[in-house]
């Protein structure tokens, strides 16, 4: 321009120290060897922006190879397929009071069929102890997008605590129509956890192979331009079947439950000669760990 079940539940960071040496037994003064007694190393909370890039690329070089890069997409092959990978979404987040790193690493086919999905890896880092990154949370493989591509990757917030990932990204339709779809992931309690997917566009224009009025403008044998009506003359009746359909969403911070915070939708455009306009709030849903799933209603009678 973007995939859940790791044990742990902890998303702060505990820091600890070692205990300097306790002094001798009795009346007389500590040994030496407690002033000398170092504490030992902790995770720091937070990394200036160059310790972090420099423990990234480490991490990136660890996970993917000496090949991979922030700023360019490296070779790789799955399963004996040619793929290229490229770092799609790098962000420092804080949860709880921990820097953490939000990275998604896109994986687009390079011999993709028109229906077939790309690749995402999405990873949850924090700093560790050693100088360098330990994986809170890792997901790989999630199978998302068409014609090999992944889509666009973008951070959000679904709480005041709860950072997460927004992949947009195509459907594979045989029959020609243009359909999408939102993918929302939270960084949840230590875990990467899809909480939301719903449809966010449906267009069939070119299933009906409808055109603008001001494309349809056929030559006669002299080089003028014929007459509209006529030159669609036989052509499928596209206001009838047209469906173009878009929906678009937005957190409300103004309420919560269990830390998330309802999503505001909006279904809008055209759909079988009529106007579309729908708005739904969506509530999250703590039994089930995720939002409902909301319905793009894009038939026709």
């Amino acid at each position: 321009m973007r995939t859940r079940n790791l044990t742990s539940s902890a998303c702060a960071l505990l820091l600890t120290a070692g205990l300097a040496a306790c002094g001798q037994s009795g009346d007389g003064p500590a040994g030496t060897d407690a002033a000398s007694t170092d504490a030992a190393p902790s995770a720091p909370a937070q990394l200036s922006p160059t310790e972090r890039d420099k423990r990234l690329q480490a991490w990136r070089n660890t996970t993917y190879g000496e090949q991979a890069s922030a700023d360019q997409a490296w070779r790789d092959r799955d399963n004996n397929r040619p793929l290229h990978r490229y770092q799609c979404l790098d962000e420092a987040v804080e949860i709880a009071g921990i820097q953490h790193s939000l990275v998604a690493v896109c994986a687009n086919r390079d011999d993709a069929a028109a229906d077939e999905a790309g690749l995402l890896d999405l990873w949850l880092l924090r700093a560790d102890a050693n100088g360098g990154l330990e994986t809170v949370d890792g997901r790989r493989g999630i199978t998302l997008g068409s014609g090999g591509v992944v889509g666009e990757v973008s951070l959000i917030t679904l709480g005041a605590d709860i950072p997460g990932v927004a992949i947009q990204a195509g459907v594979g339709d045989a029959n020609q129509a243009m359909q999408g779809e939102t993918v929302l992931v939270a960084a949840h309690h230590g875990q990467l956890r899809q909480v939301a997917r719903f449809a966010s566009h449906y267009d069939n224009q070119a299933q009906l192979q409808c055109q603008d009025d001001a494309d349809i403008q056929d030559q006669d044998d002299d080089g003028a331009a014929t007459d509209s009506a006529a030159a669609t003359a036989g052509a499928p009746d596209c206001e009838a079947g047209l469906r173009q359909l878009r929906t678009t969403w937005q957190a409300d911070t103004s309420s919560q439950r269990e830390g998330f915070w309802p999503l505001q939708l909006s279904h809008s455009g055209v759909a079988c000669g009529s106007a579309v306009i729908e708005n739904l709030r969506l509530d999250y849903d703590p039994g089930l760990r995720h939002y409902p799933t909301p319905e793009l209603d894009n038939r026709c009678p």
